[in-house]
């Protein structure tokens, strides 16, 4: 997940379309991530990364990206508890992202 955020870090996200598919592209690099790791998204993670498709559906794509670093920032740098448990699942979560792509 820290390469990933990295990644996210030092990307160059257009505007517009481009910009868009870029950062749709990272929400799937997260669900692909959590697959990996072989867990489902916590309530942070999944909140976050719904509000940015929701952004992206808005053409907010400055806002998207703050949400999925959100999404993406390393539980030990979040005061616990605050994270929540039971969040949306991986599955849910490719499915908003092909509904996004699709519009």
């Amino acid at each position: 997940m820290r390469k990933l955020r990295r990644d996210l870090d030092n990307a160059s996200i257009p505007d517009g379309t481009k910009g868009r598919e870029v950062l749709l592209g990272f929400a799937m690099r997260f669900c692909e991530v959590m697959q990996v790791e072989g867990r489902e998204p916590d309530q942070w993670e999944s909140e976050f990364v719904i509000t940015a498709i929701g952004a992206l559906r808005k053409g907010l794509n400055r806002y998207a990206t703050t949400c999925l670093k959100k999404a993406l920032t390393d539980p030990a740098h979040s005061e616990q508890g605050v994270r929540g448990h039971g969040g949306t699942s991986r599955q849910e979560l490719e499915q908003m992202i092909a509904a996004a792509r699709s519009l």
